[in-house]
């Protein structure tokens, strides 16, 4: 697992802890959701800088376009308080990572 990315568990981890105390009005859960929700963002964009549009052409199109998705998703929903548009960005990141996991091994 070193060999991976942080940033894409991180971007996991944090957009499922946004989601999980989305609804919570408690300060000190207020707090870890405003952190969480920080980090997933930092994460995501983390992964969209670091994308080479020369070399890699449509898939990192194709990336960048994804990222934006989830991205989108985690404003959204941390914005309306609807953690389905939170949960909705998980699962592309975890995809992808479970590609990188396979190729790995």
């Amino acid at each position: 697992m070193s060999n991976f990315c942080p940033e894409w568990i991180f971007a996991i981890s944090a957009a499922q802890t946004a989601k999980d105390f989305l609804s919570t009005n408690n300060s000190i859960i207020s707090d870890i959701k405003s952190k969480a929700f920080s980090k997933s963002l930092t994460a995501i964009y983390i992964l969209q800088s670091s994308l080479d549009f020369e070399k890699g052409g449509e898939i990192a199109i194709n990336l960048y376009s994804l990222y934006e998705f989830c991205k989108s998703g985690v404003m959204k929903g941390f914005t309306t308080k609807n953690s389905k548009l939170i949960y909705d960005s998980i699962p592309p990141i975890e995809e992808i990572l479970d590609g990188w996991k396979q190729i790995a091994n």
